[in-house]
């Protein structure tokens, strides 16, 4: 299962090179918005390379939260 994020790093004066990255969400359907309003935008092999091209439009994938990806068991 791939994640739709975006990282980026930057050089501060203060403290050197700092290093962020973040999950892309979206709003919750299906089963999972039982248990949260919003869910990680999940990505197919075959939508990588559109992810990554600045070019691409991402709106589409953006809107793939995919809950069908998700099983919600209770915990043992």
């Amino acid at each position: 299962m791939w994640f739709a994020a975006l990282w980026d790093r930057v050089n501060t004066s203060d403290e050197g090179e700092f290093k962020s990255f973040t999950i892309l969400t979206g709003p919750s359907e299906g089963h999972l918005s039982r248990y949260h309003d919003r869910a990680p935008v999940i990505l197919e092999p075959d939508e990588f390379a559109q992810w990554v091209d600045p070019s691409e439009n991402a709106a589409k994938l953006m809107a793939a939260v995919r809950p069908d990806r998700f099983t919600v068991a209770e915990a043992a």
